[in-house]
């Protein structure tokens, strides 16, 4: 790059650069979506980097297959300079011939006497805090989501309708119980409870979560009439035997 230097710039420095990242478009104009081709290390191999699946590509991949471009009547070469070497079997033939969907619009070059540097180990302290606290709160997530989903056949919702419920609702019904009803379910009240959860625990889960005595509640199972109503059929009693899973499972989860 010598010849293309500013009059000010240092001389004593050699210009040479080496391509370390390939940022590629795939698809068109309408749309399409956005990769990167790195080499993290000074002698490693090229890495894709697309969402969150990273895999190994070779040289070819990032030198030969982001050059855009339209349909070919004759297979390609796929040398653009650089390659000389036909397309082996049938199937590569044919896709020589298809549309190229990947451009690359951004090429990433580091001068070589300072490659070491730039790809030095990354330590720590080199991660903004910001990124680390980040990092943990979506490792901590992912560690609940999963203990979630192995845990699920645990647990179920129980749907309650309150008078406020009652209050907010436009329908003939006490409430609207469709799960599809975003505006009712503003008013509906869902509890996640174990299905082994005797009707005792239920009452004084319910009772805190509303900041009430136990004995100022009563629960009331609700049931689906033939005239496609939901109506309370009769109290739940804190002495009801068994769990809430058997009875819910028998009269609906909604109380």
């Amino acid at each position: 790059m010598t010849d293309f230097l500013a009059e000010s710039a240092d001389k004593s420095i050699r210009y040479n650069y080496k391509l370390h990242g390939v940022l590629v478009h795939s698809g068109d104009v309408h749309g399409g979506h956005y990769f990167g081709m790195i080499k993290p290390e000074k002698s490693s191999k090229w890495y894709r980097y697309d969402d969150e699946r990273v895999i190994p590509v070779s040289l070819r991949e990032v030198l030969e297959e982001n050059y855009g471009g339209g349909l070919s009547d004759q297979p390609s070469t796929a040398t653009n300079g650089l390659f000389s070497i036909p397309p082996q079997t049938r199937q590569a033939r044919q896709a020589a011939t298809w549309k190229r969907m990947t451009s690359a619009y951004m090429l990433v070059y580091l001068r070589e006497d300072v490659i070491d540097e730039l790809l030095a180990p990354i330590t720590r302290e080199d991660v903004p805090v910001h990124v680390i606290k980040m990092v943990e709160e979506e490792r901590v997530e992912m560690v609940r989501r999963r203990k979630e989903q192995e845990e699920m056949h645990l647990y179920m919702s129980v749907r309650c309708i309150d008078v406020e419920t009652f209050q907010n609702n436009d329908g003939l019904d006490l409430g609207s119980l469709d799960v599809n009803d975003k505006e009712a379910g503003r008013w509906l009240h869902s509890y996640r409870v174990r299905r082994d959860m005797t009707w005792a625990a239920l009452y004084e889960h319910i009772a805190e979560q509303n900041h009430l005595p136990r004995d100022h509640i009563r629960l009331w199972n609700m049931v689906n009439r033939q005239n496609k109503t939901v109506r309370p059929d009769a109290p739940v009693s804190v002495d009801t035997q068994g769990s809430t899973s058997l009875y819910l499972a028998l009269f609906g989860d909604s109380c």
